[in-house]
């Protein structure tokens, strides 16, 4: 048998011990495997012999006292690597384990242990590597040999759901920037009703080095990043389910003028949006939030520079000038529980277009009429007597300048029929309504046509015609 690093903690890299196999071990190993319900592998004891391993997870037992297990693992490009061992199965204590890490060459280039959780993370050139394992002094049990790499890390798009089957339980994820931007990364609960357990978060660049790491029931990562592939590892001391949510330029929600409806899912959740402010002039953006869902809003242009900083708060109110360009708003939830840490929101979004107004007239039965198209009628009445027929119409004003110049008129042939009994108001704020009257009073008889004609600034619509129709009868 090959000799190997023994246990000493004073220089666990260089001293040896060479041991021999205890010849019940394979006994002892299968009375175990039946013992767990299933075939659990179980590597040699020497590196000739060492069971060749992929990225993933691998069953493996020490047994008996003193026994080391034997990996070897190949890799076709130089990434990183994480090896680490956790419990077989829920509800088994995990095993004291020594990680030991060799090149092709059988040289010791890494060591972790020992401890319940070892884990090695290491930047590794192509090439063929082993792996060791053994538990300290007399302990034997069983254990899952983990190893992730970079090519084999899950993508992430958006949003993808993760398991920690059990304590120390490791898993990778990767993420590609096509365009430089602001990114943020939330690892958290999947659900309200889904306990939260505490995660230990590390995010790397392709070349291993370390951007950020984070620990608690909801970790984070928010950076302005360079295109092109990252990493995350996330482990856990803890048993559960979590979600891993992305949010970059590249599936930002594009949104302008106009209301925007969210949810925060979950407590410490986000949402990420996009604008763009046209042509070469600066606007006034106004950004109103309001819901059950206390927010923390801010505002970022193309460089992730921080712009407008909000909240938290269920209700805001925030305004600010911009130069034309691409911007970017993000929304999150700011409490871990109680009231407002979750829920429903609404976005109102103004002045990213030119402020326009636009007129919408209404008849007095609250039907929207069409410049040009629609008639009203007023019916029949006795000419000559009483007071006439009189009707209200509503003009609203429904874009997002000012409505001015607003004056009705009459036209036609039997206009005299027709009197403005009323003027609206000449000045319309946007969102505003007026109204005026109109009472249908002919001095003849037969049928009596008209128009009406509002008289605005309005685009478009300048002079908004209306016809209108009406019956003069004897007593």
């Amino acid at each position: 048998m090959k000799t190997i690093p023994s246990h000493s903690a004073s220089n666990p890299e260089h001293s040896v011990n060479k041991r021999t196999k205890m010849p019940f071990r394979s006994g002892l190993l299968a009375i175990m495997a039946c013992l767990l319900g299933s075939t659990a592998v179980h590597a040699d004891d020497t590196f000739a012999n060492a069971i060749s391993i992929q990225p993933g997870e691998v069953s493996g037992a020490i047994s008996p006292a003193y026994d080391v297990d034997y990996y070897k693992f190949t890799i076709t490009s130089a990434q990183m690597v994480t090896i680490a061992t956790k419990a077989s199965a829920v509800g088994f204590v995990p095993t004291n384990i020594n990680i030991r890490l060799y090149d092709a060459g059988e040289n010791f280039i890494g060591y972790n242990g020992f401890s319940q959780s070892p884990s090695l993370t290491k930047f590794l050139q192509t090439g063929t590597y082993f792996i060791s394992t053994e538990a300290w002094t007399n302990n034997t049990g069983t254990y899952k040999l983990v190893v992730k790499t970079q090519s084999s890390a899950t993508p992430i798009n958006q949003l993808v759901q993760g398991n920690m089957d059990v304590p120390n339980d490791w898993e990778i994820y990767k993420f590609t920037l096509s365009s430089p931007g602001y990114v943020a990364l939330l690892a958290r609960r999947p659900q309200i009703s889904t306990p939260a357990i505490n995660l230990t978060m590390i995010v790397r660049d392709e070349a291993g080095n370390q951007l950020k790491f984070d620990t608690g029931a909801a970790t984070n990562f928010e950076s302005f990043l360079n295109p092109g592939n990252y990493f995350v590892s996330i482990t856990s001391g803890y048993s559960g389910n979590f979600s891993l949510k992305l949010t970059t330029p590249d599936n930002a929600v594009a949104i302008s003028d106009g209301i925007t409806r969210g949810d925060i899912d979950v407590p410490l959740d986000h949402d990420f949006y996009r604008f763009v402010i046209p042509g070469s002039a600066q606007r006034t953006i106004r950004l109103v939030t309001s819901g059950s869902a206390n927010l923390h809003l801010t505002l970022q242009d193309s460089q992730g520079q921080s712009l407008l900083r909000g909240g938290p708060s269920q209700n805001q109110d925030q305004q600010i000038l911009l130069n034309p360009g691409v911007y970017y708003l993000f929304l999150s939830g700011y409490y871990e529980s109680g009231a407002g840490s979750y829920g429903n929101y609404t976005l109102n979004l103004s002045g990213i277009m030119p402020a326009f107004p636009e007129i919408a007239v209404q008849d007095p039965k609250g039907r929207d009429l069409v410049d040009g198209k629609s008639t009203f009628s007023f019916g029949s009445t006795i000419f000559g007597r009483g007071k006439g027929i009189t009707k209200t119409f509503v003009i609203r004003n429904t874009g997002t300048g000012t409505l001015t110049g607003i004056k009705v008129s009459r036209l036609g042939s039997h206009a005299a029929d027709f009197q403005i009994k009323t003027q609206p108001a000449s000045s319309l704020a946007a969102g505003k309504q007026t109204t005026f009257k109109v009472t249908f009073k002919p001095e003849a008889k037969g049928r009596k046509r008209a128009s009406l004609r509002i008289a605005s600034n309005d685009a478009d619509e300048r002079m908004f015609d209306i016809s209108l129709t009406g019956k003069a009868v004897k007593k």
